[in-house]
């Protein structure tokens, strides 16, 4: 109440200088002045204080749909990120596999020359034992025939006759040179025989070329 009457003294202090009259104004006048002078203020400030309110609101506003759309470019982006994972990790198991298979197939080309060289050398062991037995044949042909000639003449009469067992002996050595030669050559056809299985599950397929080798007949 001490600053209403304060304030209403002032206003009839004012309102006096302004006529440029020495007369105060009764308190009605001045009640009035100062309502009126009131309300213009209230009003005034109602004004700033809506135009803040408004203006709160729309920043409000604006920083919510800004906080959305941070938030909406927050999962865009996590959800590309997410994309970019999986199609990298997709990339390294492709990768991963195609690795595998490389050292597969590395494994299986060596493995491959691995055994084509162990063939290679089963062949040339087996040219050479085909090379010390056709030596072998010719030298038992060789015999037969000097024997079959040494009985040829005997039973002519054009050589003296041997002993029969010496013959028998010769015959005998001559059977089992024969039966030997049987069992390498059945021998050397059990190993080309492996060797071209081998050739087959490797996929290259050679023409055994030790096929036409049969044991001779025994004497």
């Amino acid at each position: 109440m001490h600053n209403y009457r304060a304030i209403h003294h002032l206003w009839a202090i004012r309102y006096q200088l302004a006529l440029g009259s020495r007369d105060i104004p009764d308190d009605e006048f001045v009640e009035r002045e100062l309502l009126s002078k009131f309300e213009a203020e209230l009003d005034a400030l109602a004004r700033v204080e809506m135009e803040h309110r408004t203006r709160a609101e729309t920043e409000r506003d604006a920083s919510e749909a800004e906080k959305r759309r941070i938030c909406e470019e927050e999962e865009q982006a996590a959800a590309e990120r997410e994309e970019v994972e999986r199609a990298e990790e997709a990339r390294r198991q492709a990768l991963e596999k195609l690795a595998e298979e490389e050292r597969a197939k590395e494994e299986q080309i060596r493995s491959r020359e691995e055994m084509a060289a162990v063939r290679y050398e089963q062949r040339l062991r087996l040219g050479e034992e085909l090379s010390a037995m056709e030596m072998r044949i010719a030298a038992c042909l060789q015999k037969s025939e000097g024997t079959a000639q040494t009985l040829g003449e005997i039973r002519a009469g054009r050589a003296k006759c041997k002993c029969s067992r010496m013959i028998r002996k010769e015959i005998s050595t001559l059977q089992g040179d024969v039966a030997a030669l049987g069992e390498e050559v059945a021998h050397v056809a059990r190993e080309e025989e492996s060797i071209r299985a081998q050739e087959e599950n490797q996929g290259g397929l050679i023409p055994p070329p030790f096929s036409d080798l049969q044991p001779g007949p025994v004497l």
